[in-house]
C-alpha cells in the first residue's frame, strides 16, 4: 500500500511539473502572439496612412487631369473658332510678315 501511495505521489509530482511546463509554454506563446499582433497593428497603421496619402495624391492628380481636359477642349474649340488664344478677343490676331 505504501509503495502504491509513493507511486501515486510521484505521478502527481510529474503531472504538476508537466502542468507548470505547459503553463510556461503557454505564457511564452501568448507573449509571442501579443508581440506579433503589436507588429501587425503597427503595419496596419502604416498601411492606412499610406492609403490616405495615395488617396490624397489621386484626388490632386484627378483634379489636374480634369483641368487639362478642360484646357484641351477649350484649345480645340478656340482652334475651330478662328485659331485665337483663350481670353483673346476675336480679330486681334497679329499678322506676321515674311
Amino acid at each position: 500500500l505504501a509503495s502504491a501511495l509513493e507511486k501515486a505521489q510521484l505521478e502527481i509530482e510529474k503531472l504538476k511539473e508537466n502542468l507548470i511546463k505547459l503553463k510556461e509554454n503557454d505564457s511564452v506563446d501568448l507573449r509571442k502572439a501579443k508581440e506579433h499582433n503589436q507588429r501587425l497593428d503597427e503595419e496596419i497603421l502604416a498601411l492606412r496612412n499610406r492609403v490616405r496619402s495615395l488617396d490624397s495624391e489621386k484626388k490632386v492628380l484627378g483634379e489636374e487631369v480634369e483641368q487639362l481636359k478642360r484646357r484641351t477642349c477649350e484649345a480645340q474649340e478656340n482652334k475651330h473658332l478662328g485659331n485665337h488664344s483663350p481670353g483673346k478677343p476675336v480679330g486681334t490676331e497679329q499678322k506676321v510678315e515674311v
